[in-house]
Order: C-alpha cells, then structure tokens, then sequence
C-alpha cells in the first residue's frame, strides 16, 4: 500500500513539472521575440542553397508511465541523418532507433524516407518504411511500418499502417480455471504483434526564437487474425520545444483493451555532424509509434466437465 502511494505521488509530481516547466520557459521569452506559426523563420522559409551536406543529428529520449502493450516506460536512442543536396527541395533520410522497454526488453526501428516542399514552399510532403523489432518472452516480433506526412506551417496530418511480419506468437504460460463442482478448464496462453492503423492531426499554436507549443489529436485502430482483442481507440499529445533540442511531450491514449494510458516524455536533441542549418530549419522528426502493439490470448481449451 505504502509502496502504491508513493507511485502516485511520484506520478503527480512528474505530471506536475510537465505543465510548470513550459509556463516557466516560456516567462523567459521578452514578449517583442514572440510570433505565431506564419513568421519568417518557421523551417520551410530556410533556403535549400548551398554545398552538399549529410547531417547527423541524435536524440536520447525517455518516456515514463505505462503503455499499450507494455508496463513500463522505455528509454530510447536515436539517430537521423539524410542526403541534403543543394538547390533541390526534397531530401531521402534514414532514421535508427534502438529501445529498452520495461525490463530490460529491447526494441529497434530503421526507417527509410522521403521528404519534399510543394512548390510555393509552404508545405511539406514526405513518406517512409520502417522495419520495426521487439523481444517478448521467448521470441522476437517483427513489423513492417509504412507511413505518409503532410507538414505545414500551421498545421501537420500524419498516417501509418503497421503490419506483423511472419506469423510468431510467444508461448507465455498454461492457464488453469476452476469451477463450482469439480469441474476445470485449460488453455495455452499466447503473445503476438497485432496490425493496425494511426493517424492524427496536429496544430503549431505559437512559435518563438525560443520556443515551439504543438498539440495534436488522432485515432488509432488494432486487430489480429484471431480478433482477440479488437480495438479502436483516440489519442492526444502535446509537447513544448525549447531551442530545438529539449523536448518535452505529453501523452494519452484510450481504448477498451488498454483504457487510459498516460505517458510523460523528455528528449534532448543534438547534432553530430554538418547540421546547424538542417537541425535548426528542416528536422522535424517522424511520429509513429515505435513499440510494436501486441495482445495476449487462450487457445488450445481443454476442460473436465462431466
């Protein structure tokens, strides 16, 4: 008992500097420095003139609380690089990611992109793969990631479709159920990648020199070949950017099968390599969800009923 208190009121504290740590950050910002979404230096007003160039940029993240899927937060390395040629308006990328889930678990991404403005520069349109990795108990879950972007001075749309590649399920336990009058049931408990959808919309409330306020809201939807746990669900983030290289996010997800689960993030981001003009102007990194979504479920029932 004493032990669940002290979570919540860990969990409180953490919810609460989420929402201090921006109102502070952003009392530091003289009020002549600040302008909404559509001034001059958003990143699609950066001119794409120049030498040849292939940035690196790496961040090291955090996400705290429970998850679908998973009961405890992750931590999380990544890099993004991209082939930047001059005087073109698109560019390729690739983008690894390598994640400690709950305990001691691994995960990965690797992703492969494109991006491109239309032609008045205002919006940016890109897609990608990705080949998505997680260990469960006693077997690892593979998935193919596919994704679309549409990126704009006010306002984002992103969708992606996850798909299970190859038909692995983890062997977790057998299950045993008694009942009134001697009678008792059995089965074989199971773990497998579901497939699934998302998309969301999103909206850049204000920008700074300084500072970066997004929010945006989505649907999500899970199923499997055994349609176990089928779900349709909403999800909610919002973040603020200090200076391109502090995150901080929050999020929310609710559906049937996982109900509402709430997630606290922090992510710091650096360049490594030929970036200052990239990370400043053009970086904005993929949104998807990173951590394959499985579900757990009996088959294999035998009983003893007379």
């Amino acid at each position: 008992m004493f032990v669940l208190i002290n979570l919540r009121l860990m969990r409180l504290i953490y919810l609460l500097l989420i929402c201090l740590v921006p109102v502070v950050l952003g009392a530091t910002v003289p009020a002549d420095k600040t302008f909404f979404a559509s001034e001059k230096n958003c990143w699609c007003d950066y001119p794409l003139g120049g030498q040849f160039t292939i940035p690196v940029i790496g961040t090291l993240k955090y996400r705290g609380g429970k998850g679908r899927s998973y009961p405890n937060g992750y931590e999380s390395a990544e890099v993004f690089t991209a082939l930047h040629k001059s005087h073109q308006n698109s560019y390729p990328f690739l983008d690894l990611k390598l994640h400690r889930v709950g305990e001691g678990r691994a995960a990965a991404n690797c992703g492969l992109g494109w991006r491109t403005f239309s032609g008045t520069r205002e919006q940016m349109f890109g897609a990608n793969a990705y080949f998505d990795y997680r260990s469960v108990v006693k077997t690892n879950l593979f998935q193919l990631g596919l994704g679309l972007e549409f990126l704009g001075k006010f306002w984002d749309f992103r969708g992606n479709g996850y798909i299970p590649l190859a038909k692995r399920r983890a062997f977790l336990k057998e299950v045993c159920e008694l009942y009134v009058g001697g009678g008792s049931a059995t089965c074989n408990r199971y773990e497998k990648a579901m497939w699934g959808i998302d998309a969301e919309l999103g909206v850049h409330l204000a920008r700074t020199k300084c500072l970066d306020w997004y929010a945006a809201v989505g649907t999500y939807s899970f199923d499997s070949a055994e349609h176990a746990n089928t779900m349709v669900g909403g999800m909610g983030r919002a973040y603020l950017k200090y200076n391109r290289w502090l995150t901080l996010q929050y999020n929310i997800t609710h559906d049937k099968v996982f109900h509402t689960q709430m997630q606290g993030e922090i992510a710091l981001t650096m360049p490594l390599c030929c970036t200052r003009e990239f990370w400043r102007c053009l970086y904005i990194p993929v949104e998807r969800n990173n951590i394959i979504i499985t579900e757990k479920f009996c088959e294999n029932w035998c009983t003893n009923f007379p």
